[in-house]
């Protein structure tokens, strides 16, 4: 699938000119949704800085990360929200048994992530919230997922709240209010956006990012 910059082609201008770096809000109308994927090209999306990635292509329009020694991802290196904003994408795990999507988010200055499919093939939740992975700080959650099924990921982050979807079910409705949102140390690489892999092959397409009203 190819992107047409139609419509949206000066909210896109708009989005990227208003930003100084990589990590600013931009005066973007809420509700314009900006893709970050154009189904042919990684564009602003490099291989994720660790070793032992597996191979990244891209096929039938979306990103196939293929199944590394550990990680295998990509991260976003242009302009993009920080905080009152949705993410959505959707994925499938290939094949493996752990996270098919690892979704590494900014949530203010700082970052977590948010996974679907770790710890046995079918955990899902944030790490991290106060230091403790997604498995046991309270976001966690059970979905049962199929190889080669797609489905739909959806990431809303507000100034206390971080919410997340799986087609319509609600696997994450977290009050972050007095909590310490981070990363686990051994994916700061992904900072500030990437989505990853663990020792599994997956695919990701229809990436795109919408701002929220305050």
């Amino acid at each position: 699938m190819t992107i047409k910059f139609t419509s949206l082609l000066a909210g896109v201008l708009l989005f990227a000119a208003c930003s100084q770096n990589n990590l600013v809000d931009t005066s973007l109308a809420p509700g314009v949704a900006i893709p970050l994927f154009d189904g042919s090209s990684l564009g602003d999306w490099k291989p994720l800085a660790m070793d032992y990635l597996g191979d990244i292509v891209i096929k039938d329009g979306a990103i196939i990360l293929g199944r590394g020694g550990f990680f295998t991802g990509v991260t976003w290196t242009g302009p993009l929200l920080t905080m009152n904003y949705e993410m959505e994408l959707d994925a499938k795990r290939i094949e493996g048994r752990d996270f098919f999507c690892g979704l590494t988010f900014p949530f203010g200055e700082t970052f977590a992530s948010l996974i679907i499919g770790g710890w046995g093939g079918y955990t899902t939740g944030v790490s991290s919230i106060n230091g403790v992975d997604a498995s046991e700080n309270g976001t966690a959650d059970a979905v049962m997922f199929e190889d080669n099924v797609w489905y739909h990921i959806r990431l809303r982050v507000s100034h206390n709240r971080i919410e997340a979807w799986v087609d319509d079910k609600n696997i994450v409705d977290f009050d972050t209010t007095g909590k310490h949102i981070g990363l686990r140390g051994d994916v700061d690489a992904s900072e500030p956006l990437s989505i990853m892999t663990y020792n599994t092959t997956g695919a990701v397409k229809n990436i795109r990012m919408t701002k929220l009203a305050e």
